[in-house]
């Protein structure tokens, strides 16, 4: 190489004005300083080259920087610009290699590696080689180099590379043997915190949260993106709320810099890949085979492989490396480009339609054929795939897809009246059932070609319909008789709508006669696993767990729940797309962990059942989420959180009308949450509302709501309202063998008796509780009721009543001071509560004397103390009842 250096190449960036700041990934970058390679790897504008530049700044120690480009692709420019960096470490770095680069006949890259690593070793200090733009070197001899330069790195030198895509260097093995730190895609994007201080601390938009977060989940973090969208919402000047619903991948500035960066560069061939393949939600090898075969016979396979190693703003959706997705807003750019192209867009949907059709990929299908607008495939894919639309389907779109449909031709089908009942029926859309099922009935009344086999079919499909709207609606009386004929009317070849009617069986039973639900729920889930259909077994599987929820069995319920994600997940898996019925297994998750206590994790699964079921458009499945979310953050100490979560899922419940049942439920849950909050009164208003009184009749299906009246009776002053409500459900669940709520039907009666000034009725009706609550380890019943609880399980523990149990009881309570200063009339000093801590460590006054210097007479003084402040009379005494104050650790 002949020519002046570009020194320029050699300059790290120098920091930026407004950078947000990034601890977390500095942190990592600063852990993997002592191993070899540090890879920084992700599409463009995700903030690679910013992030290594501010933590090599923030480092202030020894760095050779080399932004690359495509010059850089000859061996002698590569390592001449490389020694030139290197020199800035240490000026004496690449001598020889200089020399060798000059020779008329180019040297084996190992004898040039092998010459400047030498150099290398010389140097005493650490210091960093910093790559940049590493995306752009093509040339083998390159990466041989690099190669080499790694496999024989002196330790003083850590490498760091930043580059779109993977370079070819063995970075699986360097993975295995921990010598590599990877910092991708999904660790560069922004959270939602580090978007909110960029769009509102540093660019001064001032957004609301709610706009921070949808525009961070629309760019799905990309930096740029958020830049983009920065910059034009400052030059429109409209109203940001409008702009962050509609921006997308064909706002100017995104399809500017998308094209310029990413789909210009890339082959013809690939440009064609990418804009066919756009019209799918998710990509496979054999789905983009289906839809964009290439003619020179590279398999979509191998073609997606590709564009991940290349960073193409593909998202694998899976561990196999089968399914994919595009990135959000690089998907609208080539929607937007493929419908300016002039390609039949119809063609490709049909084709897509036809793929999935035949792989069992029925929402799919459906969802392609309307895209296509072909009428009559989705009339055929609807009335002959019932079940598995409603299944994996998103209710909401396909309710939307089957109401385009010709009313006429709806009326006259009457498999098609049955398809739109089951999805309107499965969103939970009661108010617009009994229409559909009366055309369906209709329909079937008409058909007089239709045979009586045939007839039989669809009525025990209406049903099963029937059956499943009156569970949803709780009318519990009706549920069994309608689920059993449905299993009396539908023929045994159609296996998934049997055992959708046998879950509701078993569900109906589980409140009536919980000892015969085991058994049917039992053969449900082995009919479910004998076909194969992992919805119906999550669903089976959750409702297993659900029936020992009823028999207050918190363990065993998990293990089904647990089952059931793990079932789901295999499926996500498998399938590189979420199971929706996996909603309702976190959901449950998040109610027995939110009685265990473990509210981080009651949070989690609650915001996962809220994830899946979006999408979904499950109307039980999606309030019940956040109902269980609002309950977490309430508990956590999030009581602004808590009213939004739950909120929402007023909001869902009143957008998507639902049962009354369904509704009050959520009304009962906020009215709880409002009293918790100080509002006594919210619960009476809730009451009152939902016509909820002390004199109704009481079932499983309204133990919640009825709990919810007992707690509001006592904030108002009524007492024995409340005890005589709560007989009357005692005496219900004991008839029953429910025991799911017996320990708050106890807990509550402790709690009135105390009230009353009743202690030692309450303390024996408590010990009834903790006797029951004990083996599965009940936790926020207790602490829900609150102080006087609290108050409540010191006594008990004073007095011997399972004090270990009670120990760890109360150390669940929350506390703005010591629990035992809001009990004892004058508080132990430090030097009683280090006297009393000896003496349960078992020392005797005299050795306690010589442990703490003090005079026998002094530390007998102090005992003397600490037994009147407690109300005791000796050491084992004081023990007991410090242990149960607080005082002292439980063991």
């Amino acid at each position: 190489m002949s020519g002046t250096l570009l020194t320029t190449k050699l300059y790290m960036p120098p920091p930026q004005l407004g950078l947000v700041p990034r601890p977390r990934l500095i942190d990592r970058l600063d852990a993997g300083l002592d191993r070899k390679l540090t890879l920084v790897s992700a599409p463009a504008g995700f903030g690679k080259t910013t992030l290594i530049s501010e933590w090599l700044l923030r480092r202030d120690c020894c760095v050779a920087w080399l932004s690359l480009d495509e010059r850089d692709n000859d061996l002698a420019c590569f390592l001449t610009y490389l020694v030139a960096a290197l020199r800035q470490v240490d000026e004496h770095i690449g001598s020889a290699v200089k020399s060798m680069l000059q020779v008329s006949q180019p040297l084996p890259v190992a004898e040039l590696m092998a010459a400047l690593i030498n150099d290398i070793a010389g140097v005493a200090l650490p210091f960093v080689l910093a790559l940049d733009d590493y995306h752009v070197i093509q040339q083998t001899q390159v990466h041989e180099a690099l190669h080499f330069l790694l496999a024989h790195r002196p330790a003083t030198l850590h490498l760091v590379i930043a580059t779109r895509e993977d370079p070819p260097l063995p970075l699986a093995r360097l993975r295995v043997h921990g010598e590599m730190t990877e910092i991708r895609a999904s660790d560069l994007r922004f959270t939602q915190a580090e978007a909110d201080a960029f769009l509102n601390q540093v660019s001064g938009l001032g957004l609301e949260p709610d706009e921070v977060a949808a525009l961070e989940a629309r760019t799905e973090g990309w930096i740029a993106g958020l830049q983009l969208a920065a910059l034009s919402l400052r030059s429109d000047g409209g109203d940001a709320r409008d702009f962050i619903h509609a921006f997308a991948g064909d706002d100017r500035h995104v399809m500017d810099y998308l094209v310029d960066e990413v789909l210009s560069r890339q082959p013809e061939e690939i440009q064609r890949f990418l804009l066919h393949t756009a019209v799918l939600d998710r990509l496979c090898g054999p789905l983009c085979d289906a839809v964009c075969s290439d003619p020179a016979g590279t398999t979509g396979q191998e073609t997606l492989e590709h564009l991940e190693q290349a960073n193409l703003f593909i998202v694998p959706l899976d561990n196999r490396r089968e399914w994919y997705r595009y990135h959000q807003l690089f998907a609208d750019l080539l929607r937007y480009r493929l419908r300016r192209a002039r390609t039949d867009v119809a063609d490709l949907h049909r084709q897509a339609s036809a793929w999935y059709e035949a792989k069992g990929f029925i929402t799919e299908a459906v969802h392609h054929a309307a895209a296509a607008d072909d009428i009559k495939r989705v009339v055929r894919l609807a009335e002959t795939n019932i079940i598995p639309l409603i299944e994996h389907g998103e209710l909401v779109p396909l309710i939307r897809q089957l109401d385009m449909l010709p009313s006429d031709m709806v009326r006259a089908r009457p498999w098609l009246c049955v398809a739109r009942a089951w999805v309107l029926v499965y969103a939970g859309r009661l108010d617009a059932l009994s229409m559909r099922l009366q055309d369906a009935e209709a329909a079937l009344t008409k058909a007089v070609d239709m045979g009586e086999a045939e007839k039989r079919h669809i009525a025990g499909h209406i049903a099963a319909i029937c059956s499943y709207a009156e569970n949803l609606a709780g009318e519990t009386h009706r549920v069994a008789a309608l689920a059993r004929e449905a299993l009396d009317l539908l023929p045994e070849e159609d296996q998934r709508a049997r055992t959708f009617a046998a879950s509701t069986y078993g569900t109906a039973l589980r409140y009536s006669n919980p000892a015969a639900a085991g058994p049917a729920l039992i053969e449900a889930l082995a009919t479910s696993r004998a076909i194969g259909d992992y919805h119906l077994i999550v669903v089976n599987t959750c409702e297993r767990g659900l029936l020992h929820l009823t028999q207050g069995h918190l363990r065993r319920a998990a293990v089904f729940y647990q089952e059931a994600i793990e079932i789901a997940d295999e499926y996500r898996q498998r399938h590189g797309r979420h199971l929706p019925a996996a909603a309702y297994a976190h959901l449950l998750m998040s109610q027995v962990l939110y009685e265990w206590n473990d509210l981080d994790d009651a949070v989690h699964h609650a915001g996962e059942s809220v994830a899946l079921a979006r999408p979904w458009g499950q109307v039980v499945a999606l309030s019940g989420g956040y109902r269980e979310l609002a309950n977490a953050l309430q508990a956590s100490g999030d009581a602004s959180g808590a009213l939004d979560a739950i909120q929402s899922a007023k909001q869902i419940v009143i957008d998507l009308p639902s049962s009354v049942a369904h509704v009050s439920l959520i009304g009962a849950c906020e009215a709880r949450i409002r009293l918790a909050q100080g509002d006594a009164a919210a619960i009476q208003d809730w009451a009152q509302q939902y016509k909820v009184d002390l004199g109704d009749e009481i079932n499983c299906r309204n133990e919640f709501q009825y709990l919810t009246l007992a707690r509001g009776l006592v904030a108002q002053g009524k007492p024995d309202d409340a005890m005589y409500l709560l007989r009357r459900m005692r005496a219900e669940a004991d008839k029953m063998d429910r025991a799911r709520y017996l320990v708050e039907m106890l807990t509550l009666q402790a709690w009135i008796l105390q009230t009353k000034g009743e202690t030692e009725p309450a303390l024996e009706m408590l010990a009834c509780a903790l006797r029951q609550a004990e083996p599965e380890q009940y936790i926020r019943t207790f602490v829900d009721v609150g102080q006087p609880m609290a108050r409540l399980l010191y006594e008990a523990a004073a007095q011997g009543i399972m004090r270990e149990y009670a120990g760890r009881l109360l150390a669940a309570f929350p506390a703005a001071e010591p629990l035992h200063a809001q009990t004892l009339v004058e508080p132990l000093s430090e030097r009683e509560i280090e006297v009393l801590r000896l003496v349960a460590g078992g020392l005797s006054n005299r050795e306690i004397a010589r442990r703490l210097v003090l005079s026998l007479n002094t530390v007998k003084s102090h005992n003397q103390n600490i037994y009147g402040k407690l109300g005791v009379g000796s050491r084992t005494q004081a023990i007991a009842k410090a242990k149960a104050l607080g005082i002292l650790p439980v063991e």
